[in-house]
């Protein structure tokens, strides 16, 4: 069974791919995840998480939200989509506690 991301064994140490190098659907889930993470975690609008996040270059929360479960989903080999939400909640979480902790 074919996945939504083919994500190859032939590059373990990658751990990010720019978003306009996916297809339009695979850039489409993964906003969403990053949506209903940026939903659910109540991020205000700015850039104060974008270095934190992303890797600079990102015009907003939501954009460096979005390379940060893009490089997440490469990382750790999980596919974002409704069933690895919850792991997406999680991972985020200990991003920003870890953020609150040193920053806060």
């Amino acid at each position: 069974m074919k996945t939504e991301f083919d994500i190859s064994d032939t590059t373990p140490g990658l751990t990010f791919v720019p978003l306009t190098n996916l297809l339009p659907r695979e850039r489409r889930v993964i906003r969403n995840v990053a949506s209903a993470l940026n939903a659910a975690f109540q991020i205000p609008e700015g850039r104060g998480l974008v270095l934190h996040l992303g890797l600079g270059g990102e015009r907003s929360n939501l954009e460096a939200l979005e390379t940060w479960v893009c490089r997440q989903m490469l990382a750790h080999r999980v596919l974002p989509g409704e069933e690895s939400l919850a792991w997406f909640v999680r991972q985020l979480e200990c991003a920003l506690n870890t953020l609150e902790v040193h920053y806060g």
